[in-house]
């Protein structure tokens, strides 16, 4: 299982939410590409970026400071947030980005996303974000969509390099994964599955670690010292994400 940092971006300042609320905000001191800079020095071989203010607006925001993480990082990067548009993937790819992480617009749209994988095969992540066991979409600020169950099936008809299962409600909260919801994904998917939210310690990682996990996302854990890095990746046990 691959660990995967996450660089969550807004007014251009490292950030945690908690329960993906703009409010409820924590910044970090260091520029962005600094980050990025530690955590390939620490042993990550794919970084997560989002462009939490492109995700709230609709588009890309931080495309500057994105690039400068992707020049800077030195290793694969899949960037998320706002990218609702065929310009936006092909302006992140462009920079260097290995992946783009679909979300709003794939919800709304799975044709769209659809046709969008098959345009761009294996550089394409689909986000399933629930709240309150609904999807939710527009940086996590509505959460009318279908179902847990229905929107992991739908997801996994797109046809996405790999699907990021995200607990809103656990994500930034240090409270330890979803667990049942992971289970219950990885029995109806097909594609590879990256979990996202809540994990608080080195026990959360070699817990998830003992499912059919592609890779787990980590960021508050890392930023506030509850994780190590380098040992969770030790944890992890070796991995890496294909393409």
């Amino acid at each position: 299982m691959v660990i995967i940092p996450a660089i969550d971006l807004l007014d251009g300042r490292v950030v945690r939410l908690k329960r993906g609320e703009r409010a409820a905000s924590t910044i970090y001191r260091g520029t962005p590409e600094g980050f990025a800079r530690k955590f390939a020095r620490a042993g990550a071989r794919f970084i997560h970026v989002v462009d939490l203010e492109g995700a709230f607006e609709g588009k890309p925001v931080h495309l500057s400071e994105i690039r400068r993480i992707l020049a800077a990082s030195g290793i694969p990067c899949e960037v998320g947030g706002g990218i609702r548009t065929e310009r936006a993937i092909r302006a992140y790819l462009g920079a260097g980005a290995n992946r783009v992480v679909l979300g709003t617009r794939a919800a709304d749209e799975p044709a769209w996303a659809g046709r969008m994988c098959r345009k761009f095969p294996g550089r394409i992540a689909v986000g399933v974000d629930l709240k309150g066991g609904r999807l939710a979409t527009k940086g996590w600020v509505e959460a009318s969509g279908p179902g847990a169950d229905a929107a992991i099936r739908a997801a996994d008809r797109l046809g996405a390099r790999v699907l990021i299962a995200t607990d809103v409600s656990r994500d930034g909260m240090l409270s330890g994964p979803n667990l049942p919801l992971l289970r219950r994904a990885l029995r109806i998917l097909k594609t590879p599955l990256v979990a996202s939210g809540g994990v608080s310690s080195l026990a959360d990682i070699r817990l998830l670690s003992r499912l059919p996990l592609e890779g787990a996302i980590v960021g508050r854990a890392i930023y506030e010292g509850a994780v190590d890095l380098a040992a969770a990746i030790r944890a992890a046990g070796v991995g890496f994400p294909r393409g």
